[in-house]
């Protein structure tokens, strides 16, 4: 993988692809953290920490 991106073996051919991989792996980390920090700012806003727990806020909101 190194030596293909830096030009060194050309055997495969398209080094490119190297970026098509990254970017769904970097979503994926990506998505709990934004569905958690939404989650904290709805509890935030509606001051409801002690009535529905961030579980069944986090499920609601994987229904939408």
């Amino acid at each position: 993988m190194l030596f293909a991106s830096a030009g060194i073996s050309r055997d495969s051919g398209n080094p490119p692809k190297a970026h098509h991989v990254r970017t769904p792996i970097g979503g994926t980390l990506l998505n709990p953290l934004i569905l958690y920090s939404t989650v904290k700012i709805i509890e935030a806003i509606l001051h409801i920490e002690d009535k529905i727990t961030p579980l069944a806020i986090t499920l609601f909101l994987l229904m939408l």
